[in-house]
């Protein structure tokens, strides 16, 4: 789907102002339950939960709460990938750029033609949440790790299954093919790291050293790995030996994701603690330390010449970090994890919304464009409101439910679809709802 798919013109709606509702992200939603009610604009592109840099540089797909967007270098968007019913949290493009495939908490996998934006395949197999995927360098196979304890192996042509790989105690939370495509790393909240055969689905080898979960791995060259985890600690394992050659306590937090450079011959950390951090690989000294993100970090990926690092954080911002100079070149700033309050303006052209970590992003109700992010307070989310009649009463429940009620009969008018955090009315009778999702949905009432 492409962004001038996802642009829809609600033409001939006339909300209370006179004026046309055109949304870049516009949907007309209706749900048996919503009565009188019609969703009329969507803001936000939902919260972000992976990223993955294709090969020539050129597009950086994000996963999201709502899809897969599609950007160019220049972070401009290109489209949405929908399908996948939750969010994808693990994503990776085939070796020639023609393929991306994601993983998702929906318990599959899908397979992407980039070109025409649309989906090749559905891999079907995991018993429990997916959270990592990886392409074989020779574009052959498709590695995916599972909260079912399971590594599995298929064959990228087709999506059919090769291997079921069994052994982890605990949740798999990464994979990764070394540069030659003949083993696969697999990373495991059991403590461990284990090292298969690609071709025979054997156990080459089992290391052992961090304290608590490893979640991430990454090979350095065909005979060197290296491991991040729980811990705060970064492993650099020989697997000719199949021994810990270096260690170092990275951060004081959890390391969530690890990434190696070979042009710039580097390594990256992304933490809990809110940085990302790069370190040389032949003995662990730092080299730089990214700061900016205002919640924990979970992903950090180069791009293929090492000209540029990608970031992403749970304030659910993605930043593009300038390479060697550490520079933000660029940020995705229009995606949103937990809202916590909404405010109109007082002549209803604004909305904004406050997150959890404290960021207010500023959005124009007609056009749904983004108008500014500064920083905001978080305060208790708003779960009842009260138009400016006074005849209507929006209230949400503990487990996220919109009603909307006649505040005079007290009568139900409208159940609204979604799981929301807060909700909001305008002063000409418009109900934005923050919605869990990381969206925020507009209604009226014809």
């Amino acid at each position: 789907m492409t962004c001038r798919c996802i642009t829809i013109l609600i033409l001939g709606l006339l909300i209370f102002t006179g004026s046309l509702l055109i949304s870049p992200l516009s949907t007309i939603a209706q749900s048996p339950s919503s009565g009188p009610y019609t969703q009329v604009v969507t803001l936000g592109r939902g919260a972000v939960r992976s990223l993955a840099w294709s090969p020539d540089g050129q597009i950086m797909a994000v996963g999201s709460t709502v899809g897969i967007w599609l950007y160019s270098s220049a972070l401009e968007p290109l489209g949405l990938l929908t399908g996948h019913t939750r969010a994808a949290y693990a994503l990776d493009f085939s070796p020639d750029g023609a393929q991306l495939v994601s993983a998702s908490h929906d318990r599959t996998l899908r397979v992407w033609k980039v070109g025409t934006q649309t989906a090749r395949a559905v891999l079907e197999g995991h018993t429990d949440l997916i959270v990592a995927v990886d392409w074989s360098p020779d574009g052959t196979l498709i590695a995916s790790g599972s909260y079912d304890r399971t590594v599995r192996l298929w064959k990228a042509a087709t999506g059919t299954a090769r291997a079921v790989l069994r052994g982890h105690q605990g949740w798999i939370s990464d994979v990764a093919f070394s540069p030659d495509g003949t083993a696969l790393a697999s990373a495991s909240y059991d403590g461990t790291v284990r090292v298969w055969d690609a071709s025979s689905g054997e156990v080459r080898a089992v290391l052992r050293g961090h304290n608590g979960p490893v979640l991430a791995v990454a090979f350095v060259d065909d005979h060197t790995l290296v491991s991040a985890g729980w811990d705060g600690t970064l492993r650099v394992w020989s697997l000719t030996t199949n021994r810990q050659m270096l260690a170092l306590q990275a951060h004081d937090a959890v390391i969530y994701d690890v990434a190696w450079s070979a042009e710039r011959a580097q390594l990256v950390t992304a933490s809990w603690d809110g940085t990302a951090r790069t370190w040389r690989a032949d003995d662990l000294r730092p080299v730089q330390t990214l700061s900016g993100h205002t919640g924990q970090v979970h992903r950090a990926l180069w791009n293929s010449d090492g000209t540029r690092l990608a970031t992403l954080g749970w304030d659910d911002t993605v930043r593009v970090w300038a390479m060697p100079d550490g520079e933000v070149s660029g940020a995705l700033d229009a995606h949103m994890d937990s809202i916590e309050t909404l405010a109109w303006s007082t002549d209803g052209r604004v909305l904004t919304a406050v997150t959890l970590d404290g960021r207010a992003l500023l959005w124009d109700a007609a056009t749904g464009d983004l108008l500014r992010v500064t920083a905001g307070q978080a305060v208790a989310p708003v779960r009842t409101a009260t138009n400016r009649t006074g005849a209507r009463r929006a209230e949400v429940d503990a487990a996220g439910v919109v009603r909307v009620f006649d505040t005079a009969s007290a009568a139900l008018i409208a159940e609204l679809p979604g799981r929301a955090n807060a909700v909001s009315w305008s002063a000409d009778g418009r109900l934005a709802v923050a919605l869990r999702n990381g969206t925020i949905a507009i209604w009226v009432e014809l």
